[in-house]
Order: structure tokens, then C-alpha cells, then sequence
């Protein structure tokens, strides 16, 4: 079996991670469709408040794209459609009601690209290069078992009573392209059937290696190529859907950070609010910050606000705003760091928290050189963030900005606290803008 090991990149070991327990989380009474990862679009509404939707029933489509249903990931009736600025839609709410949850289709005959697309599937198919959805012209489908991302839920959880819906979640995407390669931890175990459906590639023990971009990268597929990925929980919904008829309404989801009280794995309904998964689990502040979607490549949200069907869980942590005195005299055998600048620094493999702090404000750019050598795709985020600053589309173009996997990784490492993947993300939206 082949292993990806990249150049860059980093091995992260962090405190408070979510253990191997796995809790139940109680039904709750709202289940919502948020649109938080599609803001950029404008979508039409099929639903209004008050209404009573089935499980699955279509309630909003992008204008530019009608082919691509949303749907509604729950029965009952529709509580509230959350609007935010300029009218965005932010989320469609529904109060759950069980006796419309009773759909079952014969899958026996379907279209599987007519299945994803009617049934809203479509949506949780990743891109790269990224693209708002996965074009019909892919070239490689990338199955993602791969979970570098620190606390990310645990395989041998999600698949416990799984595995039968997962390769048929497999066996339906392979109908799309025949060129399907499955990405699994290096030190997890094989599932013997996986080898009937593709390339079975193993990953190293290194952030961001389970990242669809950086897996493209080094697979040195022909330019303009269309790759596609889509994660182990998104497989199983697709295989349990069309194995059993039935929509599936449950995640693994984990729990994590320094705000959590158990940082373990729950249960519990897909398109819950963030307040539903936390509970009364954290520590007793109200100076926590919520995020979702990863340490690194997550967004932070509200506590009302709801997860979407691809978010893998909450990382919980205490808004840390405190100074340090004298810190700069301090050894710093507590700090992380990629240098040798603090006694932590000839440690290796040392366990360090996640914090929120940035010590210190932003700073201009010191050209150190720390975010060229932690690119996992070997760019000059240094010099793509100056270009997007001063919006140079032919630089940013020549230094091959839209290879950045948005890993996040060097703004991480920036010792001036300067946000290069917030740059980085505008100057590919000027791009797109300027077409």
C-alpha cells in the first residue's frame, strides 16, 4: 500500500482531545439547514414559515445552479428562515416532528447522479480546484477517511455498525468516475473490501495531509484536472440512504477544547445547534469561543447557530485574554513554536494546548520565512499575501495562488500575528471577481 508523506506540513499533538467514549445525545426540538458555507450565493426559498416539511423535502436551490437541491434534513414545520445582511440566507429551521420522518424510496433503479443532486447530496462533494459545486466532468474521486485535522472524530467510531452503508456509499460515488482513490490514516486498519473499489492510499501522521488540495498536489494530476472528495460520515449518509431506503438524521460528532468538561464523541441529530451538542459541558464562563469545522480550518459561531452536515464536531475553548508579564524573559517551556527561540522548541512531540490567544497584535512581515517552510504545497504565502494587499491579479496569478489548500497553517505560524489566509482568501475572490 502506498503512503503520501509530504514535505511540509506539521505534526500536531494537542491537549484536550475528545476521548474514546461515545455519549447519546437527547432528540432536540430544532434541526436546521444552515448555509454558512454557501453564503456567497443567493439561493430561492421553496418553503415558508409555518409550513410542514417531510424528511428530505427540497426547501431552497442556488440561483445559479437549479439543478442542485437543498434539502430539508428533517420533518416537522418550518420554525423560522433566518436571513442575515443584504439578505443572505443564513438558515432554514425546522421543528421537528417524527411522524413526517416515515420516507422510504426504491433505490433499486435510480440515477445515482440524479439521486445526489435531488436529494441534496450534491452540496457535501468537496472541490479542488475549490468550486462552489463539483462540476459533472471529474477526473478523480478522492474518498476521505484520512482525519489529521486535530480532534477530528474517531474512524473506529464512525464506522462501528457502519461499515456495510459505507461501501455502498462507495460503490454509488465510483459510478461517477472510475478513478477513485480512498485516503485512510496510516495507522488505522484496512477494510479488505475497500481495495475492491480503488486505490487504497495510506497518510502520515502529519496536518494537512487528509486535505483534498495537498492530496491533489502530490498526486500530480494533469493540470485544470477536476478532483473531487467527500468524508467518511458524507459516505455513509449517501450508502445508508440507498441501501436502506431511508434517510439517515444521526452523526458521530466530538466535543474538544479547554472549555469542554468531557471532550468525547456524541450522538446526535444532524443539523443540531451548537448550543444542543454542547449542553451544559463546558466550564461555567461566558467567554467561550465556539468553533466549528476544526482547529485550523474551522469558522467560529454562535452557540444558536446550527452545525451543518460536513461540520465534524465543536472545538469549545476559553477566550484567553490574559498578559503574561515579562514574557519575553521567560523560557517558554510551555509555548509552541517551530523555532529554537524556546526551551519547548527542543522538545519534541510535546503535548501543547490550543489556545485563543494571539500574544500580541499584528505586525508587519519580517520575511522569517516560517510560512514558506510549513506550506505543504510549497507556495510563498509571504508573497501572495503582499500581492493580495496591494490587489496584483498577475502576481498573485504567477505565484499560483489558487493552489493554496487553505490549510491555515501559515497564518499559524506567523510570529508577526498577521492573518496571510485571510489575504489569501481575498485575492482569489478579487480573481473570481475580475474573472
Amino acid at each position: 500500500m502506498r503512503v503520501l508523506r509530504i514535505k511540509n506540513g506539521h505534526k500536531f499533538n494537542l491537549s484536550h482531545a475528545p476521548k474514546l467514549i461515545l455519549n447519546n445525545l437527547p432528540t432536540p426540538k430544532y434541526a436546521g439547514l444552515s448555509f454558512r458555507n454557501f453564503d456567497h450565493l443567493k439561493f430561492k426559498v421553496l418553503v415558508k414559515e409555518g409550513d410542514e416539511v417531510s424528511l428530505s423535502t427540497p426547501v431552497a436551490y442556488p440561483k445559479n445552479y437549479p439543478q442542485i437541491n437543498f434539502c430539508a434534513l428533517a420533518g416537522g414545520k418550518i420554525h423560522e428562515i433566518k436571513y442575515g445582511a443584504k439578505r443572505v440566507l443564513e438558515a432554514i429551521v425546522i421543528e421537528l416532528n417524527e411522524e413526517l420522518e416515515q420516507e422510504k424510496i426504491d433505490t433499486t433503479k435510480i440515477n445515482i447522479k440524479n439521486f445526489l443532486l435531488e436529494y441534496g447530496y450534491w452540496p457535501l462533494i468537496e472541490t479542488f480546484p475549490k468550486m462552489d459545486f463539483a462540476p459533472e466532468d471529474i477526473f478523480a474521486i478522492h474518498i476521505n477517511m484520512a482525519k489529521r485535522e486535530p480532534h477530528s472524530p474517531n474512524n473506529t467510531i464512525i464506522l462501528q455498525n457502519n461499515e456495510a452503508f459505507f461501501l455502498a456509499g462507495i460503490k454509488a460515488l465510483k459510478t461517477l468516475c472510475s478513478n477513485l482513490k480512498i485516503y485512510i490514516n496510516q495507522e488505522d486498519a484496512v477494510l479488505p473490501a475497500l481495495k475492491e473499489y480503488g486505490e487504497v492510499i495510506a497518510v502520515e501522521n502529519k496536518y494537512p495531509t487528509d486535505n483534498i488540495g495537498v492530496q491533489s498536489f502530490y498526486a500530480a494530476y494533469p493540470p485544470n484536472s477536476a478532483i473531487v472528495g467527500i468524508d467518511t460520515q458524507s459516505t455513509i449518509d449517501i450508502g445508508y440512504h440507498i441501501f436502506t431506503g431511508v434517510r439517515r438524521t444521526s452523526h458521530i460528532y466530538s466535543l474538544a477544547g479547554n472549555a469542554a468538561k468531557k471532550p468525547e464523541h456524541y450522538l446526535g441529530r444532524i443539523g443540531i445547534a451548537a448550543e444542543d451538542l454542547i449542553q451544559d459541558n463546558i466550564v461555567k464562563t461566558d467567554d467561550v469561543r465556539v468553533i466549528t469545522g476544526g482547529i485550523f480550518r474551522g469558522k467560529k459561531i454562535q452557540k444558536k447557530d446550527f452545525l451543518t452536515a460536513k461540520d465534524p464536531g465543536l472545538q469549545v475553548m476559553i477566550e484567553d485574554k490574559k498578559r503574561i508579564p515579562l514574557v519575553f524573559f521567560r523560557p517558554g517551556g510551555d509555548r509552541f513554536t517551530l523555532s529554537k527561540n524556546w526551551l519547548s522548541g527542543f522538545v519534541p512531540n510535546k503535548q501543547h494546548e490550543a489556545t485563543t490567544s494571539n500574544n500580541g497584535e499584528e505586525r508587519a512581515c519580517i520575511q522569517c520565512g516560517y510560512c514558506i517552510e510549513i506550506c505543504p504545497v510549497l507556495l510563498l504565502p509571504n508573497l501572495i499575501m503582499k500581492s493580495s494587499m496591494n490587489n496584483d491579479i498577475e502576481k498573485m496569478q504567477s505565484l499560483q495562488i489558487n493552489d493554496c489548500v487553505d490549510c491555515g497553517l501559515c497564518t499559524f505560524v506567523c510570529p508577526s500575528k498577521i492573518e496571510l489566509g485571510e489575504h489569501i482568501e481575498n485575492g482569489k475572490r478579487l480573481i473570481e471577481k475580475e474573472g
